[in-house]
C-alpha cells in the first residue's frame, strides 16, 4: 500500500500492480512503499546499511509484526482468530467488503486492538458464562437511596468482554443510575387541591358500594353509620372501586385501586387531609406506596371502646415513569388503634410488601440483575392529638427491613438487610380564619436507607485458560445527605362549587444528596364548577 499516494502501489508484476485477485478472502494490505529498512552492504545505491524500499518485502513485515504485537497482547488467541482479528479491524478500501482489488482492506493495529462485536459484561467464573449488553445491564436506584450506588461505584473499573472475549476495561459507575432528585410536579398538580369524590350506595343489607373519581359530585345514601365509615376508611384514587359490608361497627370491604395508605394511619381518618400536603408520603406508610393499581381487601374491627384493628392486604403494580413497565407488587398491614381517650389516637402498624424484580423500588437488570423476589417488613407509629376543636399535633414514624433476593447470573454477589426509615411531625388547624378552612405546617424526610451494603464480583481480566479474574467491590447503599421537606398549606372552601387551595415546600437536600441545592415549591389552585 502507498500510504503516500493512498493507493495500492503500482510496480512489480509486470505492472499489473498489487491487486488482491483471486486472494482476496486472504488478501489483506500494508504499507509498502518508501519504508525504512536496512539494506544490502553492497548496493551502490545507499551510503549506509539503512535506506528506504518498498515491495511486498516491506509490507509482509508489517503484517508479520502486527500478528506478533497481538499475539503478545492476547496470549490466549489461537492464529487463525489473529489472523481473523486484521481482517474484521481493517479499513474497508474500494467497494464494500471483501474485493478483488484491496482484499479485506488496509491493516489497522489501532483498531485492533478496541473492541470488536458486542461488548458484553460476563457473569461467572469463565469467559463462557453469561452475557449481558452494556445497554441492558443497569442499576437503577429509587429516591430512598438517593445518591448512594452511583457515588460508591464511581471511579472503580471493571472488565468487560468484545466478541473474541478479549478483556477491556470500563467505568463502573456508569451502569448505577442515581434517582432523579427533581421534584415531580405534575404528580404534585395532579393530587394538591384535588380531593377525591366517592359516589357512593348503599343497599338495605348493610352493603355500600362506592365509586371514587377525581372531581364530580358526591353522592350519599343512608346505611352505613358515620362511625362505621371513618373506621373503615376513605376510598381514594383515580377511577377506584370498593364494596364493603358492615356488621354493628366492624366493616370489611373489597376493592379496586384504593390506595392502601388510605386505609391505615393518620390518613385513613380525615385526620391530615392528603390533598392538601405536597410531600407526597408525609404521614402515611411509605412502603405502601410501591402498591399502585391494586386490587384488595381491608376491614376495621373495634376490640373494645377503646381499642381498635385495621388490617387488609393489597396485591399491584409498580409503575416505572420512564418506561412505563410495571412489576407486580403485595402488601399485607394491621393497625392497632388505642384511644384512650376522645382528642387522642395512637397506632402502631406492622406490614410485610413483596417486590418482583425490585427492591424499595429500585431496578435491576442484565449483569446486574438481583432475584425475582424481595421481601421488606415494616413498622410504624403514629399519634394525633386535639389541643382543641381547632388545633391538633399529628407525628408519624417508619423504619423497614428489606432483604433483596439475588440472581445466580448476576454481578451482585451479596446485599446486606436494607434498613430504611421515614418521619413526619405536623400541625392542623380548622376553621381559624373562616368556616371549614384548613391550615397545616409540616416537616417530613421521606424515606431514605439507613444502612446496607451491596457486594460486587467485578471482573478484571481473564487468564490463558479462560479463566475471569475478579475482585470483590463493596459499596454503601446510604446516600449523601439526607432530604427535609418544610412546608405550609392552606384550604379554604368558598362556596358549595368553589375551592381555595395553596402550599409552599422547601425541600433541603433535595434527593438526600449533599450539597444539592435546595428546592421550593409552590402550588396555587382554584376550583370551580358549573
Amino acid at each position: 500500500w502507498d500510504d503516500i499516494n493512498d493507493r495500492v502501489c503500482q510496480f512489480g508484476g509486470g505492472g499489473s500492480g498489487n491487486n488482491a485477485g483471486v486472494a482476496k478472502n486472504n488478501f489483506i494490505m500494508a504499507p509498502g512503499y518508501i519504508i525504512g529498512s536496512t539494506v544490502d552492504q553492497d548496493d551502490v545505491r545507499y551510503a549506509s546499511d539503512y535506506g528506504a524500499e518498498s515491495g511486498t518485502s516491506m509490507a509482509a513485515p508489517h503484517v508479520a509484526g502486527g500478528v506478533a504485537l497481538l499475539s503478545q497482547l492476547y496470549p490466549y488467541l489461537e492464529p487463525e482468530e489473529i489472523v481473523q482479528l486484521l481482517f474484521d479491524t481493517a479499513v474497508d478500501l474500494g467497494d464494500a467488503g471483501v474485493d478483488e482489488n484491496y482484499g479485506n482492506g488496509l491493516m489497522d493495529l489501532d483498531a485492533a486492538q478496541l473492541p470488536v462485536g458486542t461488548t458484553a459484561l460476563v457473569a461467572g467464573s469463565t469467559v463462557d458464562g453469561a452475557k449481558f449488553t452494556l445497554e441492558s445491564s443497569k442499576i437503577s436506584l429509587s429516591s430512598a437511596f438517593g445518591d448512594a450506588l452511583s457515588t460508591g461505584l464511581d471511579g472503580k473499573t471493571l472488565a468487560v468482554f468484545d466478541s473474541y472475549d478479549r478483556a477491556f476495561t470500563v467505568d463502573l459507575g456508569q451502569f448505577a443510575e442515581a434517582a432523579k432528585a427533581k421534584f415531580d410536579m405534575d404528580a404534585a398538580l395532579d393530587r394538591f387541591g384535588q380531593p377525591d369524590t366517592k359516589t357512593q350506595f348503599d343497599l338495605p343489607t348493610g352493603t355500600s358500594v362506592a365509586v371514587t373519581t377525581s372531581g364530580g359530585i358526591q353522592v350519599e345514601a343512608g346505611g352505613v353509620s358515620e362511625d362505621a365509615r371513618a373506621q373503615f376508611g376513605r376510598d381514594t384514587g383515580f377511577n377506584s372501586f370498593s364494596l364493603t359490608q358492615s356488621f354493628g361497627g366492624s366493616a370489611f370491604s373489597a376493592s379496586y385501586n384504593v390506595d392502601p395508605r388510605t386505609q391505615l394511619g393518620l390518613w385513613s381518618e380525615d385526620l391530615v387531609g392528603e390533598d392538601t400536603i405536597i410531600a407526597e408520603d408525609a404521614f402515611a406508610s411509605p412502603y405502601l406506596a410501591f402498591v399502585e393499581k391494586s386490587w384488595g381487601t381491608s376491614a376495621s374491627v373495634p376490640l373494645s371502646p377503646t381499642t381498635s384493628l385495621n388490617f387488609g392486604a393489597f396485591t399491584g403494580e409498580q409503575v416505572d415513569d420512564a418506561t412505563g413497565e410495571d412489576s407486580r407488587t403485595s402488601a399485607a398491614m394491621a393497625e392497632f388503634v388505642y384511644r384512650p381517650q376522645t382528642n387522642l389516637r395512637l397506632g402502631v402498624e406492622f406490614g410485610g410488601m413483596g417486590e418482583r424484580g425490585r427492591f424499595l423500588g429500585a431496578e435491576t437488570s442484565g449483569a446486574f440483575s438481583t432475584g425475582e423476589e424481595t421481601w421488606t417488613g415494616y413498622v410504624g407509629a403514629s399519634v394525633s392529638y386535639a389541643l382543641s376543636t381547632q388545633f391538633s399535633v399529628l407525628a408519624s414514624a417508619y423504619q423497614g427491613f428489606t432483604r433483596a433476593a439475588l440472581s445466580e447470573d448476576s454481578l451482585i454477589s451479596d446485599m446486606s438487610t436494607i434498613r430504611s426509615e421515614s418521619f413526619s411531625l405536623g400541625f392542623v388547624g380548622k376553621q381559624l380564619f373562616a368556616k371549614n378552612d384548613r391550615v397545616t405546617i409540616g416537616v417530613s424526610q421521606p424515606l431514605r436507607v439507613a444502612s446496607g451494603t451491596a457486594t460486587l464480583d467485578t471482573p478484571t481480566g481473564r487468564d490463558l485458560a479462560g479463566n475471569i479474574i475478579s475482585q470483590s467491590v463493596s459499596a454503601g447503599l446510604t446516600p449523601t445527605g439526607r432530604e427535609i421537606d418544610l412546608e405550609a398549606s392552606y384550604a379554604l372552601p368558598l362556596g358549595p362549587s368553589e375551592s381555595l387551595t395553596t402550599g409552599a415546600m422547601l425541600r433541603m437536600q433535595p434527593g438526600h444528596t449533599t450539597g444539592a441545592e435546595a428546592e421550593g415549591v409552590g402550588i396555587l389552585r382554584y376550583k370551580a364548577k358549573f
